[in-house]
């Protein structure tokens, strides 16, 4: 996608499937981590914490490995390198075993019954109504959109006002 894009539209594409993929791991993770914390609450602290450091220093490492991959090898292999990191962190998250007891995963699901993608949808549908309709959750969900909305903009304009200014190069940039 991003590696081979020659204009916006082949950008934008790649750009919501990233994010898809994002908030996708980033609420599993939350719920894993959630679900093993229930074993050791007393730790749980300390797990979270571990986990938001390890999360926060990917913000300061990525741009300088990136920086310095674009630099050395130019842009469009960077991309490569990400792709194939988000590959390999897709198929680490593969070998992660269950961690809700099978009873409560099946939900309304009888057990030992196979539940259809659509049947999955309905339920997923009935669970979040509820909430999407709250103006307590909507506001939430605005607030958070517009967080991570203002983060990607912001990126963009400073890189963007760094090259312009400085003429600085993706090592300088970091991106």
């Amino acid at each position: 996608g991003l590696l081979m894009s020659k204009g916006l539209g082949m950008v934008a594409l790649p750009r919501l499937l990233v994010g898809a993929g994002s908030s996708a791991s980033m609420v599993g993770s939350a719920a894993y981590m959630a679900d093993i914390t229930d074993a050791v609450p007393r730790f749980r602290a300390r797990i979270m914490g571990l986990q938001a450091m390890v999360l926060g220093s990917a913000w300061v490492v990525g741009p300088l490995v990136g920086g310095t991959l674009a630099e050395n090898y130019g842009a469009q292999n960077s991309f490569f390198v990400c792709g194939v990191s988000i590959a390999l962190c897709s198929l680490g998250y593969s070998f992660l075993p269950e961690t809700l007891p099978k009873k409560k995963l099946m939900g309304d699901a009888a057990v030992g019954k196979d539940v259809t993608l659509k049947e999955h949808g309905r339920m997923w549908w009935r669970d979040a109504k509820p909430l999407l309709q709250s103006p307590d959750q909507q506001a939430l969900i605005a607030l958070t959109a517009s967080n991570a909305i203002t983060g990607g903009v912001f990126m963009s304009v400073v890189t963007l006002h760094a090259n312009n200014v400085w003429d600085a190069g993706p090592s300088g940039l970091g991106t």
